[in-house]
């Protein structure tokens, strides 16, 4: 089991780590696809970056959210 784990955080790390990578994680809840991506992202040393849903999230909290995380990919990292 801790093999195939390993083999998917490398599937995903080398996935996210390229330009414009990503990766639709698909599986049952409690399969550990958070944590797994959680992981490759602190190994390919990335932000994550989640939204918070609660009863009184609307539109307008989803519209603020959206934009925040236009800001954050459209900077570019120093180097």
């Amino acid at each position: 089991l801790f093999d195939d784990a390993l083999l998917h955080v490398c599937r995903i790390a080398r996935i996210t780590d390229n330009s414009c990578g990503n990766a639709l994680l698909v599986g049952v809840g409690g399969s550990g696809k958070q944590s797994l991506a959680r992981l490759a992202s602190y190994i390919n040393h990335q932000e994550v970056v989640s939204i918070l849903v609660n009863q009184s999230y609307g539109m307008a909290e989803l519209k603020v959210d959206l934009q925040e995380f236009y800001k954050k990919a459209a900077v570019k990292p120093a180097t």
